[in-house]
């Protein structure tokens, strides 16, 4: 296995240079949407000299980050997962005026009423940054209601012909939206952090030290110097599969690289259940194979498999915790036409869970949700049923037949939400290892909970106070005891 290469990169991100056994070995992100884009964000912000790197399958937002409705909502949620949304809703308008070149938002469309000024200008005249953040208006219709007024001021997009009332779900007061995949991206981008594009496919385990750091390398998962067993372990090196056609090789085939973190963090979305498979044997990945490159002389390879030796230094299992054994939530679908009408979103009182999400340059539409227990294994292979599109679309246009039916569709995405076995979200130190996080299980809330889960996440692993109550994180414990069923999926 190679342990110095330099990485495939996405434009715009700075190339990375893996070397093993430096002075400061990096933390390492496995996964490059919100959360994962966030904590690197927040982690080079509190710690600017600290490396960062990213490790994503295929492109930064390439999945639910990218394909999701980017809608922020206060009151949505309850318990443990309202405070969390509480303290994230206004990092969206921070980042926006802050951050990402914002001069104005939340202003009201129109600058008067709300059913003032054109469709046109009612979308554009409420943002001036580059992720698009504004403030919005729900309502709920039922299925099938071609006109709805709203608070007295009609929704001029929608038809005319029914004078059905819609049902207020909320305004500019505490409804926003972003979109998701330029907030992900440009995260990305102001964090200064590396981004790699590969597949973890593993871990390697070794001695935890009293700091909290990596101490002595167990080669296939072995005993210590002192000839006896530890309980706690550290992550030492996360393994990283890349494709040899990325790095000038032979196309189609695959080269593995070995990096060595001072922390991880595992932040892969629904994906985040793959991992399990990593906590199964605590042995070094390290190829054995003689078309293997030379290894550095101070981290030797494992015995034989299978061998006395081999059976004799065997790690105890770090645990994986029960909640993470199930992280694939539905699947929705969406579609997107190339129209602008005002910010009122609508929400179809109906069994295919139609919602449509006006943006500043874009219309945007999900719904028809299907249980799913595995997903694809790359981001790319997730294409939308061509059924489900054509439900959104007839839903949709007809509650709009003066605009959205005669608006070009730009095109149509399918992702899948990131849930856990509880439908809680899931933040905080892996059990049994000491230098190994997790954060995902958001639901259909990634998008709005994403900056305050990165500020956290970063907190937990600079060792820095928590800027929310311990008490309440304590719900979203990655070790906690798992009541299924109690959650949005």
């Amino acid at each position: 296995m190679a342990s110095l290469s330099t990485s495939p990169i996405s434009p715009g991100f700075p190339p990375v240079l893996v070397k093993n056994h430096v002075d400061h070995a990096p933390i390492v992100i496995v996964g490059g949407g919100i959360i994962g884009t966030a904590t690197a964000y927040y982690l080079k912000k509190q710690a600017p000299r600290r490396r960062v790197i990213v490790v994503e399958k295929e492109a930064i937002a390439c999945h639910s980050s990218g394909k999701a409705g980017g809608f922020l909502a206060l009151g949505w949620s309850s318990g443990s997962t309202e405070a969390l949304a509480q303290f994230s809703f206004r990092f969206h308008k921070e980042l926006a005026t802050t951050v990402f070149n914002s001069d104005s938002v939340s202003r009201s469309p129109g600058g008067g009423s709300p059913g003032g000024g054109t469709d046109e200008s009612n979308s554009k005249a409420s943002t001036s940054n580059d992720i698009d953040y504004r403030a919005m208006r729900c309502v709920g219709v039922g299925k099938g209601s071609a006109q709805l007024s709203w608070k007295g001021a009609p929704i001029r997009w929608l038809d005319s012909c029914a004078q059905t009332e819609g049902r207020e779900m909320g305004n500019e007061s505490n409804l926003a939206q972003v979109n998701p995949w330029k907030l992900t991206t440009k995260l990305m981008e102001a964090s200064g952090a590396e981004l790699m594009i590969g597949n973890v496919v593993g871990l390697e385990f070794g001695e935890s030290s009293s700091d909290g750091g990596s101490g002595e390398k167990l080669s296939a998962g072995g005993r210590g110097s002192h000839g006896r067993s530890e309980t706690h372990h550290s992550v030492t090196h996360v393994v990283v599969e890349l494709e040899q056609q990325q790095v000038g090789g032979e196309p189609g085939k695959t080269n593995r690289i070995s990096i060595e973190c001072s922390q991880v963090l595992l932040a892969m979305g629904a994906w985040a259940q793959e991992a399990r498979g990593w906590f199964d044997t605590c042995q070094s990945t390290t190829s054995t194979t003689p078309e293997a490159p030379e290894q550095d002389a101070n981290r030797p390879g494992p015995p034989p498999i299978g061998s006395p030796e081999e059976q004799e230094n065997k790690l105890p299992k770090p645990k994986f915790p029960v909640v993470l054994q199930s992280t694939v939530g539905h699947k929705y679908t969406s579609v997107i036409w190339d129209t602008v009408v005002d910010h009122t979103a609508i929400f179809v009182d109906d069994s295919n869970e139609v919602e449509i999400y006006p943006r500043v340059d874009e219309v945007y539409a999900c719904g028809c949700p299907d249980h799913r227990d595995e997903i694809e294994s790359r981001p790319c292979d997730i294409q939308p049923e061509k059924e489900n599109v054509s439900t959104i679309t007839e839903q949709a246009t007809a509650l709009s037949k003066g605009t959205l039916a005669g608006a070009p569709v730009k095109r149509t995405t399918s992702c899948y939400l990131p849930s856990s076995a509880d439908g809680a979200p899931v933040l905080g130190k892996l059990p049994d290892l000491e230098n190994a996080f997790v954060a995902c299980g958001h639901t259909c809330w990634g998008i709005l909970n994403g900056p305050a889960t990165g500020l956290l996440m970063s907190e937990m692993m600079l060792q820095k106070s928590l800027s929310l109550d311990e008490n309440l994180l304590e719900h979203f414990a990655p070790g906690r005891d798992v009541k299924a069923g109690c959650a949005q999926q």
